[in-house]
């Protein structure tokens, strides 16, 4: 038996070397492209596939594959992170993972109450495509309270992307969502006049008229697939949704 254990070690060993000489002949771009579609659907699977070889252990350090890997299994809201978690969460962020990115920022703006810092990182995240950055960015830009109608149209630019995508009404669930389990201590107030007040001021406010004279949405309700409404008083009511978010009716 001592024999036969031996001999199967002995086969195991020769096809583990195999497979790990195999993997190193392969150009390392090949692998970290790997790797980053690995994590980009499961930290998990990246975990596992690390401890297979230490060619993809080392590889998988690469701020490519931070910036790729997947935040599902990581709770939005870190009330207690580990030193671990701690560490991990802030390599995705300098590696700009944008998920990463867009929670830092939410919860520096909201909780911690830093909006400048906040703002930062959810302009970051938005920059790098992430659509709920976007629409939170976005608004922050139209609320902005300077007054200033330069901020507010790129504001405006970067909602109507989200349009254009038809991905409104998926954006505006999904930060609900993720609102609803933090600690709020900042709120958002549109003080400013409405964007229709200096677009648009020959609009009919159609929005009205389609809403059966009803001035606003409710939360599962989007305009993206009607043509006839006002854009901009589209983005007015939206920014009012946003602010409900907080219990702040404007």
């Amino acid at each position: 038996m001592r024999v036969l254990r031996a001999i199967n070690k002995s086969r195991n060993k020769g096809r583990s070397n195999y497979h790990a000489s195999t993997i190193k002949s392969l150009p390392s771009e090949h692998l970290k492209e790997v790797l980053a579609r690995v994590g980009s659907d499961s930290f998990i699977d990246l975990y596992m596939a690390k401890q297979t070889c230490k060619e993809f252990l080392r590889i998988a350090e690469d701020d490519y594959i931070y910036k790729n890997i997947s935040m599902e299994k990581f709770p939005r809201v870190p009330w207690k992170p580990s030193n671990q978690v701690a560490q991990f969460l802030r390599r995705c962020e300098e590696a700009g993972n944008a998920e990463a990115l867009f929670r830092r920022g939410m919860l520096e703006y909201f909780t911690h109450v830093r909006r400048e810092l906040g703002t930062k990182y959810l302009r970051m995240a938005a920059q790098k495509g992430h659509m709920e950055a976007r629409y939170v960015y976005g608004i922050l830009l139209m609320c902005y309270n300077g007054g200033d109608k330069v901020i507010k149209q790129k504001g405006f630019e970067l909602l109507c992307l989200l349009r254009r995508d038809k991905c409104v009404t998926k954006c505006r669930k999904r930060v609900k969502e993720f609102i609803s389990i933090m600690w709020i201590n900042c709120s958002v107030q549109n003080d400013q006049a409405l964007i229709c007040c200096w677009h648009s001021k020959t609009c009919n406010d159609n929005w009205k008229a389609k809403t059966g004279g009803r001035s606003s949405l409710s939360d599962d309700e989007d305009d993206e697939d009607d043509d006839v409404v006002c854009q901009f008083c589209g983005w007015d009511k939206e920014v009012k949704l946003f602010c409900n978010m907080f219990g702040v009716h404007n």
